[in-house]
């Protein structure tokens, strides 16, 4: 498994110090953070949550923050007194801030998160993988090439330094039955590299 490295470390803290400076930047910043989530250690987590500018956090982008906000509760259970004591209070003012918006604003947690971003980037070889290997499967931990199973979390993995799985194509509509949506998603197997590409909707 990789382990963050302090230049990766640095990186972040560079980020986290310009996301609030323009649109563009709280999305690079935004990606870097679930690219690395998964690696983070004690000491990149305090260094997230020293950089960050909790006060200034809204609901225009509570999915990604209560994504942050789970996955920091779990590791805080376990290693809180192994963060520094204003680092501890930060974490929780932290999570009382996100706790509170995520209630206010329910909807936009229940609604598929992707289309509260932007289209995600599918590379020309995505692309032609995305065409030519379709499965017509349902959602499954499973690779469809090698049978594998893979080991997803709720922001994703990394295969070869790409987050996945990535989503396009997203779009909603109205029925009888209420609000529908549909999206499409391009998955890389972690064993044999291979990908998958499959519809989704709800």
């Amino acid at each position: 498994m990789h382990e963050i490295t302090w230049e990766e470390k640095i990186r972040l803290v560079e980020l986290a110090n310009k996301y609030k400076d323009s649109k563009e930047e709280l999305e690079k910043f935004k990606d870097y953070v679930l690219d690395f989530l998964m690696f983070f250690d004690v000491q990149a987590w305090e260094m997230f949550i020293t950089s960050v500018d909790i006060t200034s956090i809204n609901k225009e982008d509570i999915y990604f923050w209560n994504k942050i906000n789970e996955e920091l509760i779990h590791i805080k259970e376990d290693n809180l007194d192994n963060f520094t004591l204003p680092t501890q209070i930060r974490i929780n003012l932290f999570n009382e801030i996100i706790s509170k918006l995520v209630k206010e604003n329910t909807f936009l947690i229940t609604k598929p998160f992707f289309l509260n971003t932007k289209t995600e980037h599918i590379s020309l070889e995505e692309k032609y993988n995305a065409k030519h290997l379709k499965f017509n499967v349902e959602y499954s931990e499973n690779c469809p090439h090698c049978k594998v199973e893979q080991d997803f979390c709720d922001y994703g993995y990394i295969v070869d330094f790409v987050r996945y799985p990535k989503y396009f194509n997203s779009n909603s509509g109205h029925s009888c039955d209420g609000t529908y949506y549909y999206w499409e998603e391009l998955f890389r197997c972690k064993s044999c590299l291979g990908y998958y590409y499959i519809e989704n909707g709800t």
